[in-house]
């Protein structure tokens, strides 16, 4: 049985940043590595960058995203905010399963409303202006076509 490889690619299943361990057959079968496909991989892999400073990785040093740059530089609030958009572009770009990005956008940002309707903008502004955190929403476009949305939240943006 020759089976076609997915384009988006697979991968082992994490939960936490730990490895997950399935049981098939209801716990009766040996223990196997959970795994991925699809969308499903890249979205991991995806979050997985996000969430991993940049440099850190001695195999890839060029692989995740540069938080540090943040606290380490003495930008204005719109200078952070500008910065942040282009390291979460740079990070999710740099994915070559991604085609493109066709949509980034914060929780305070107009367009938060407009994408997405029934919100309580009342509580979406409370909510945010009591957050230390910024979070973004990166609409990406596979290069198999399809689309999909992570969300990513950073500390002190």
């Amino acid at each position: 049985m020759n089976e076609t490889p997915d384009p988006l690619g697979r991968g082992l299943r994490l939960d936490a940043g730990d490895l997950v361990v399935e049981r098939p057959g209801g716990g009766a079968g040996a223990p196997t590595l959970g795994t991925l496909s699809g969308i499903e991989a890249l979205a991991q892999a995806l979050t997985l960058a996000l969430e991993t400073q940049l440099g850190s990785d001695p195999v890839n040093v060029s692989f995740g995203f540069d938080l540090r740059a943040l606290g380490a530089n003495p930008f204005s609030v719109r200078e952070r905010r500008e910065h942040l958009r282009l390291q979460l572009v740079r990070t999710v770009a740099s994915d070559r399963r991604v085609r493109e990005i066709r949509e980034l956008y914060f929780d305070d940002d107009p367009r938060f409303a407009e994408l997405h309707p029934g919100t309580d903008l009342d509580r979406q502004r409370s909510r945010v202006s009591a957050s230390r955190r910024a979070t973004a929403t990166i609409e990406i476009e596979t290069i198999a076509g399809d689309r999909f949305t992570v969300r990513a939240g950073v500390p002190d943006a």
